[in-house]
């Protein structure tokens, strides 16, 4: 499973630690607090994981067009196609603007 980053601060603490850790936004999240953190609102999701109204919210933005009864899979094949257009191919989806779900 692949580390997910923290889409603003967030604090939490570390397994084995007594103390929190001060997390700041772009920061990798441990796998113990990935929970908490996304319950929170406190995570970057990836595209697959954002809703249609996020998707279609983020194809919007990056003025995408798209059918209006598209399928969430059509959908999600046309943010990645965007973003990977637009990025780097060193870059993780989860660390661009196309993937910020609410």
């Amino acid at each position: 499973m692949s580390l997910r980053v923290f889409a603003k601060a967030f604090e939490g603490v570390r397994d084995g630690e007594i103390y929190p850790t001060q997390f700041a936004k772009g920061e990798e999240c441990p796998p113990e607090l990935e929970a908490g953190a996304l319950a929170l609102g406190a995570l970057e999701r990836s595209i697959d994981e954002m809703t249609v109204p996020q998707l279609r919210a983020a194809l919007d933005e990056l003025k995408v067009t798209y059918a209006q009864n598209a399928k969430k899979e059509e959908l999600v094949e046309l943010l990645k196609a965007s973003c990977s257009s637009m990025m780097p191919s060193s870059a993780t989806p989860w660390k661009t603007s196309c993937a910020l779900a609410g």
